[in-house]
């Protein structure tokens, strides 16, 4: 009786030691999931953009909403905007500054780009102003694909945080820089004749300024 009830004491070492183990390493996956772990960082497709075309350059501000998933921090060093509408070419658009509000107005906070950080499980929103010299970027009454990349401090390489369709065919008044709905067929038909019109004098002014240069150079 006495060499079977030690034989059990013996069997039963290994069991021990699996569960002990098992423990540890729970604990350990536990603290680093909870502590440690690197996330994701996310965006949301905006309801609203605010938009203006002119001699100078194109700006588009859209409201992003940045959450990072994990409960580590991560740093945005840079910010852009990838602009398409076929496969052929994509346009994009550099952080030019930072604003408080969507509605562009003269005491909405104007700040130049600057690396910032999302703490780690928070969302933070933010309001991005895009920018592109003329004529380099014009754009079109027209639904375009929209990503929004972003350069983090533990990541190489731009991540996309998002992509969705905006829909600057909704723009009424392309020189004005003012707010827009994000929504499918929020312009009225006259309002777009008027705009696309502003917008074919703009493209007009590009191109001959692009073949003066072409001019001068090869003079």
């Amino acid at each position: 009786m006495t060499v079977m009830t030690a034989a059990n004491q013996s069997s039963s070492l290994p069991a021990a030691a699996v569960v002990a183990a098992c423990a540890l390493a729970f604990t350990v996956a536990s603290f680093w999931w909870l502590n440690a772990r690197q996330g994701k960082l996310r965006s949301y497709a905006p309801h609203t953009f605010a938009a203006a075309a002119n001699r100078q350059r194109t700006v588009i501000r859209i409201p992003l909403v940045f959450f990072n998933t994990g409960p580590k921090p991560i740093v945005v060093q840079d910010i852009r905007l990838d602009l398409a509408y076929d496969t052929s070419k994509t346009t994009t658009l550099a952080w030019g500054n930072t604003r408080d509000r969507i509605r562009p107005e003269s005491d909405d906070g104007v700040r130049l780009p600057a690396v910032f950080a999302i703490n780690g499980r928070t969302a933070e929103q933010i309001f991005i102003e895009f920018t592109a010299l003329f004529p380099e970027f014009i754009p079109q009454l027209r639904e375009y694909r929209a990503s929004v990349r972003c350069k983090v401090g533990h990541r190489e390489k731009l991540i996309t945080v998002v992509e969705f369709p905006l829909h600057l065919e909704n723009i009424s008044s392309p020189t004005n820089y003012i707010a827009y709905s994000n929504s499918l067929g929020a312009i009225k038909p006259d309002k777009a004749d008027e705009a696309r019109a502003e917008l074919e004098r703009l493209r007009t002014e590009a191109q001959k300024m692009v073949e003066q240069a072409q001019q001068n150079l090869s003079q």
